[in-house]
């Protein structure tokens, strides 16, 4: 203790500079200077019990370390104070706490703090930032409190533990914590227009409300590894808002292609209308499912197809394919929609990330009357039928003299990138960043560049292939087959991807 009395008369003079140091043994305060007790009253022997309210949650955040650093708007001590805990051991045996506070100057944490605010507002019940890549959550705001601490990262799993045990209502835990996946999240926001929602309950009091965490990318510089998290009780909003935010959350999930769209449950063999029918005229808006696939079933004029559209779509065969996991059902058939709509795409995928939904698919119908046209011309053009079969995952046409390109069979996850980017240079540069392993990205932009594609056409239109490892060290292969080469204006090619599986 000597070494601090030695300091005494340098800290009693300081006027925006305090010290407090703590027994561990009593919690009272063993020394203070002039600024503290001249800011709260507080003096040697006054009990920290019950005159600090956030101090037990600061010593708390201490916990093991040797130090602790937080940022508090308001404290005792006045607006904006930087706090540092930091444990002591004097050559007596006593222990102790040293609290010093000092004042706040913006930092680079503040400036990225003010971003997601503007981002995503300040109403929020609590605010948190997630970094993905290092596995790290950093409060901004929590229980309605703003900025009272600004907490140093803590760890995922640490924070995610906090949530569950302290506060989650028993038979929502399971599902929360698969919700808070850190690694499957990156990919949720992908493909769900980087917003996801998850209701759960939790206690609030002796009670427990209806909660709700929404995990949302932000787009400004330095945020492309972080999620914001933000919570709101939804308590009482919850049973009437419900189909509005599942709507909402099916609409951002799909392309805006859809020119109806209905969610179907499984469990009661009912469906309800998400987007109103302009392609398929005449289905109610709620009602029995089987009713639905009576009236599809009579604008499809072949019985073949028919009896495929039976096979595909009905309830107990949708569920059997996703409880399976497959990503989704897909058909093209003839129409007796109108002599311009005869070819119709029915689609149906699993539900978006939103709770009570597991026992639901979402049905999609789309005309496709043009693309089939465009089909046909390039048949007629004696295009490789080989192209358009049904090994490949993803094939593309790409027009070389513009860049422009149009999907003619693309995966749920990457209809996204078609709706991004204009030109196929750009889309393939964001896919080998997202998708591919490191070793490989190079060599893949390279092979799908315009100079490559050019070398295509002067070759008199062979085809060629390169493998490649994506991300999950899995093996695809991508195949290009120029057609029209002749025609040197308007030079076009065709993309295909496949998965070699073990080929």
């Amino acid at each position: 203790m000597g070494e601090l009395w030695g300091l005494k008369s340098l800290l009693d003079c300081a006027t925006d500079v305090g010290i407090v140091v703590v027994s561990e043994r009593d919690d009272k305060i063993l020394y203070c200077n002039h600024f503290v007790t001249i800011k709260t009253g507080w003096h040697a022997e006054t009990s920290m019990e019950g005159v600090w309210a956030e101090y037990e949650e600061l010593r708390s955040r201490l916990g093991e370390s040797r130090s602790y650093i937080g940022i508090m708007e308001e404290s005792p001590f006045g607006k904006n104070k930087n706090i540092t805990l930091t444990k002591v051991v004097w050559d007596g045996g006593l222990q102790g706490i040293a609290i010093l506070i000092t004042p706040h100057i913006e930092d680079k944490a503040e400036q990225e703090r003010e971003i997601v605010f503007k981002a995503v507002g300040n109403s929020y019940l609590s605010m948190y930032v997630l970094d993905i890549t290092e596995a790290t959550v950093t409060t901004l705001k929590e229980n309605g409190q703003s900025n009272v601490h600004m907490f140093r990262p803590k760890a995922f799993p640490e924070w995610r533990s906090e949530v569950l045990e302290k506060y989650v209502f028993e038979e929502d835990k399971r599902p929360l914590e698969q919700f808070l996946d850190i690694k499957a999240i990156p990919t949720e926001l992908e493909e769900n227009a980087g917003r996801v929602y998850w209701q759960f309950r939790k206690k609030v009091g002796e009670e427990y409300h209806w909660c709700e965490y929404q995990l949302r990318q932000i787009d400004a510089a330095g945020y492309k590894s972080k999620v914001v998290i933000t919570e709101k009780d939804i308590h009482g909003r919850r049973a009437i808002n419900s189909k509005q935010l599942e709507n909402e959350m099916i609409m951002k999930s799909l392309a805006n292609g859809y020119r109806s769209v209905y969610l179907v449950d499984y469990k009661t063999g009912t469906y309800e209308t998400v987007k109103p029918d302009e392609l398929l005229f005449g289905i109610p808006e709620d009602g029995n499912y089987d009713l639905l696939l009576n009236i599809v079933e009579e604008l499809i004029p072949d019985k073949h197809q028919q009896k495929d559209f039976r096979n595909a779509f009905e309830a107990v065969a949708l569920r059997e394919a996703f409880f399976a996991k497959q990503e989704n059902v897909a058909r093209e058939y003839n129409s007796l929609l109108s002599r311009e709509m005869n070819w119709m795409s029915i689609v149906a995928f699993p539900t978006p990330l939103v709770q009570d939904m597991e026992n639901k698919c979402v049905l999609t119908f789309m005309d496709i009357t043009q693309r089939k046209q465009v089909e046909a011309e390039r048949n007629e053009k004696k295009i490789v039928v080989d192209v358009l079969s049904a090994h490949y995952e993803a094939v593309y046409f790409v027009n070389l003299s513009t860049g422009e390109f149009h999907s003619i069979k693309v995966p749920q996850k990457y209809g996204y990138i078609e709706k991004q980017y204009k030109d196929f240079s750009e889309a393939i540069g964001h896919y080998a960043k997202a998708y591919v392993a490191e070793a490989f990205r190079e060599i893949l932009k390279s092979f799908l560049s315009a100079e490559g594609f050019a070398k295509d056409c002067e070759n008199g239109g062979e085809k060629r292939e390169l493998r490649y490892h994506n991300i999950d060290e899995e093996t695809y292969r991508v195949s290009v087959y120029p057609i029209n080469a002749e025609n040197t204006e308007t030079p076009e090619v065709i993309v295909a991807f496949e998965r070699c599986n073990g080929q």
